[in-house]
């Protein structure tokens, strides 16, 4: 009779951690095939604008819509007295920005592409975090941007002597 009851326990926990495998995959499959829609949305409004407005943004010139731009505005006011208060040089013409460990560096780039920015190649293996050239003098700016993102774990500037 113990036997019969050690066996139902043992089926019930194989059942209980085969459903949250089984639970785990779908969700993660689902999270980066509703990031991929959403890119592909993205390249096809850009590519069915009036040819008045450039294709591709420029770094100065962002999607009005992504951005809240008084979050940015203090965020950039709080890099500055930052910068201040510790006299680190900025101005490097590029920004580290991380991601969560399940973002592959395929789709890190795309991200970053998103926001009209290039993803700088480096030498570095891929780590959950690549570097964005940036306008050189718009680190803050678009480190702030790339903050409101939710794909994204951080976006930080670095001090101009930081990988030349």
């Amino acid at each position: 009779m113990d036997q019969k009851g050690f066996a139902n326990i043992i089926l019930i926990i194989l059942v209980v951690i085969l459903a949250g495998v089984l639970g785990y995959i779908i969700l993660v499959k689902k999270s980066v095939s509703t990031e991929q829609p959403q890119l592909n949305n993205l390249q096809n409004t850009q590519q069915t604008q009036p040819s008045i407005v450039k294709q591709n943004p420029t770094p100065t010139q962002p999607t009005k819509s992504k951005y809240d731009d008084k979050k940015v505005a203090e965020c950039v006011d709080n890099y500055q007295s930052e910068q201040r208060r510790y006299s680190s040089e900025f101005g490097s013409g590029y920004i580290v920005v991380g991601f969560p460990l399940s973002t592959s560096i395929v789709l890190a780039k795309e991200i970053i592409k998103s926001h009209g920015l290039a993803p700088r190649e480096t030498n570095v293996g891929f780590h959950s975090y690549l570097y964005a050239d940036v306008t050189t003098g718009q680190e803050f700016l678009w480190s702030c941007r790339l903050k409101q993102d939710t794909r994204i774990r951080y976006a930080d500037p670095l001090p101009s002597y930081t990988l030349q």
